[in-house]
């Protein structure tokens, strides 16, 4: 029953590195978000600090919100059902930008890597109390609290669309330092 949240958008450190290998052109618009993100990312150390006592469980997403937040369900022994809009959120106009579906949206930003975010888990009861964190900017300066689902009973990690249908369990596409 936690909801699950993360810090700050996604996705535009793997904007920055697609552009920069040349597997696609990121849009003038978007390309100092992109490379800044890739660049120079701002680890989400405030918020780490004003999670103590909120957080149930937290991990930095370095390789990907998919694998990274896996870990965490494997660890727990539950499973997790995000919302694609929540996810196609936190990269904010870039979709506009892109012309990318909010599904397409959400699979990259699953699947994206050196963000340095934080993705953790509180009760819904601590609602208010991470409003406020984000309204005061207690969270740090490069925090914006997304919540994109929940914590489930079962096991593996699924999605929910606009319409209210579920997919999955969704495959880790997070980076792999072992393959």
């Amino acid at each position: 029953g936690d909801d699950v949240y993360v810090s700050g958008p996604l996705g535009w450190a793997r904007l920055g590195l697609a552009q920069r290998k040349g597997h696609m052109h990121v849009p003038q618009a978007l390309h100092d978000l992109a490379q800044q993100a890739l660049d120079w990312p701002a680890p989400s150390l405030a918020l780490g600090h004003a999670l103590r006592g909120i957080a149930t469980a937290a991990i930095d997403l370095s390789d990907g919100l998919s694998g990274d937040l896996a870990h965490v369900l494997a660890q727990s022994k539950v499973g997790a059902l995000l919302n694609e809009t929540a996810l196609a959120q936190s990269m904010g106009s870039a979709a506009g930008v892109l012309g990318w579906s909010t599904q397409q949206m959400a699979q990259w930003v699953l699947a994206g890597g050196d963000d340095y975010a934080l993705c953790f888990t509180a009760p819904q009861e601590a609602r208010a109390q991470l409003a406020a964190l984000n309204t005061q900017g207690s969270a740090g300066p490069a925090d914006s609290l997304y919540r994109i689902g929940h914590i489930t009973s079962g096991v593996g990690l699924y999605l929910q669309n606009q319409q209210g249908h579920m997919t999955g369990p969704v495959a880790s596409s997070a980076f792999d330092h072992f393959t």
